[in-house]
């Protein structure tokens, strides 16, 4: 290895500090000049204490009061009679009946409902007498990355709406963007980030 010689009094070869790995010296005022209009100086130094914190995924902001509503028994509480008859078809594929017969001067109702679901998809649609319609789809890309879609088709229009959004999951953050009744056309509904 044929090092740059920086003579010496002596006589002594000795390699110069750029030939042993060595920078040369910045000057401190500009490099901390640099760093503070450098954009990504910031997001390392974010991401750096981030991973320092070491903090755990907190879930879905939609998902926070779930189990007070579960708690609640409004759902429960109805006068008159209700069956659910399922079926399993497959492992993935089964078929449900629902039927609620109600006090008199109230209308009986019926659902019908069919669920699959595999490792990566779920897909959920029912259907009553009155032929309203709502349809779910959720389909996971990747181990973070989620799409999912729910529609729901009313007699009335005014109660039909259509729902899209990606949900990305990191370590110690998830990331949702959302799509409600969106239009193609004219770029109208409503956007959520």
């Amino acid at each position: 290895m044929a090092y740059a010689q920086a003579p010496t009094a002596s006589g002594i070869a000795v390699p110069a500090a750029a030939d042993l790995g060595f920078k040369p010296k910045v000057d401190l005022e500009e490099e901390l000049h640099f760093k503070f209009w450098n954009p990504l100086h910031y997001y390392r130094a974010l991401n750096q204490h981030r991973m320092r914190l070491n903090l755990p995924n907190p879930g879905q902001f939609e998902l926070l009061n779930k189990e007070i509503k579960t708690t609640l028994l409004t759902n429960f509480m109805f006068d008159g009679g209700r069956a659910d008859l399922a079926k399993i078809l497959s492992p993935n594929f089964q078929v449900m009946h629902t039927f609620q017969l109600g006090l008199p001067g109230q209308p009986s109702a019926f659902e019908f409902a069919g669920v699959y679901a595999d490792e990566n998809t779920l897909m959920h649609g029912k259907m009553d007498t009155d032929f309203n319609l709502q349809a779910r789809l959720n389909h996971a890309l990747s181990k973070q990355l989620q799409v999912k879609s729910q529609a729901q088709l009313m007699t009335s229009d005014a109660q039909s709406m259509f729902q899209v959004e990606g949900e990305y999951t990191g370590s110690d953050y998830t990331l949702n963007t959302k799509a409600i009744n969106p239009s193609l056309t004219d770029g109208t509904g409503i956007y959520l980030a």
